[in-house]
């Protein structure tokens, strides 16, 4: 029970974070940047997010800026939209490569959840923290086809005070059994039960997907 219970608040509290960005021009802006980053790979400009989705430019930037300053979105010196939500199109830990296309993730929790709920079909590859392992995990139409039962995702509650892409992503990452012993507060999913949390909290960001 008393895990359980973890399991909740710890659930609840990044309910509450992503709901944060999830406004109507959020929403709108995460479509936008999803689609471009699936089908093109490249940075996009607020100019073109604000075209796209018929919101003010001033609105789209408001809502960039605010998440980009919670680790929410990167941008790059040009003010381009480089990541977003954890999808991104520079290079980062983890890597997809599928359909002639290659992205990026800010980590496995990303990864897991984005290659699922956007039924990717392709490899995965990204370290295991448990020490210097690499792994490749194969998807079919978002479903995992590779081994993954002994694998664990290590997820721990959203850094408030911190930037996201930066802080609290640096943390959560997938082992293998056996687990080490963690000092913070933390909970340990299986790849299926991180999958199913994802979805759910991406799914604002598949609305309006062709």
């Amino acid at each position: 029970m008393a895990g359980n219970n973890k399991k909740g608040n710890l659930w609840n509290q990044w309910y509450s974070w992503q709901s944060q960005f999830n406004t109507p021009a959020g929403i709108a802006t995460g479509n936008a940047v999803f689609t471009t980053f699936i089908q093109k790979q490249e940075p996009l400009s607020p100019l073109i997010i604000s075209e796209r989705t018929g919101f003010p430019l001033e609105e789209i930037r408001e809502h960039l800026l605010f998440a980009a300053g919670k680790g929410h979105a990167t941008l790059n010196e040009s003010g381009l939209v480089t990541g977003y939500a954890g999808l991104s199109v520079v290079p980062t830990r983890y890597s997809f490569s599928g359909n002639n296309k290659e992205i990026w993730f800010w980590c496995a929790w990303d990864a897991l959840s984005i290659l699922s709920l956007f039924e990717f079909s392709g490899i995965l590859r990204g370290p295991l923290s448990s020490g210097n392992e690499n792994i490749a995990l194969e998807f079919s139409e978002g479903n995992i086809t590779t081994e993954n039962e002994s694998l664990r995702l290590l997820v721990v509650p959203p850094e408030i005070e911190s930037s996201m892409c930066d802080g609290t992503c640096s943390r959560i990452s997938l082992y293998r059994i056996p687990l080490p012993q963690m000092s913070v507060d933390h909970i340990w999913l299986t790849v299926p039960e991180a999958i199913e949390w994802g979805k759910i909290l991406w799914q604002p960001l598949k609305s309006g997907q062709h």
